[in-house]
């Protein structure tokens, strides 16, 4: 069966992104955290939570696949991780 275009568009391509942005991002607060609960289902417990990092860009959410690897081999990802462990890591 085939469908016309619109009903199965093509993904957008990934914004192309320079180290420069990240760090701009960074000292504007451009970065968010969200907590994802970790549950055991057969006792219905919340037993911890995973941090997802998020880039509020604009009015774009630009997701981790977009700019970890970019900063992964350089001294950014220093800053980042400092960030995520340090001031994102606060209940805002």
């Amino acid at each position: 069966m085939n469908y016309p275009l619109s009903v199965h568009p093509r993904p957008l391509a990934a914004p192309m992104i320079e180290l420069d942005e990240i760090y701009h991002g960074l000292r504007n607060d451009e970065f968010l955290l969200e907590y994802r609960p970790i549950c055991s289902l057969p006792d219905h417990r919340c037993w911890g939570a995973e941090a997802l990092i998020r880039w509020q860009r604009g009015e774009h959410l630009i997701m981790p696949c977009d700019f970890i690897p970019l900063v992964a081999s350089t001294p950014m990802s220093g800053l980042l991780t400092y960030w995520v462990l340090g001031p994102g890591s606060d209940c805002r």
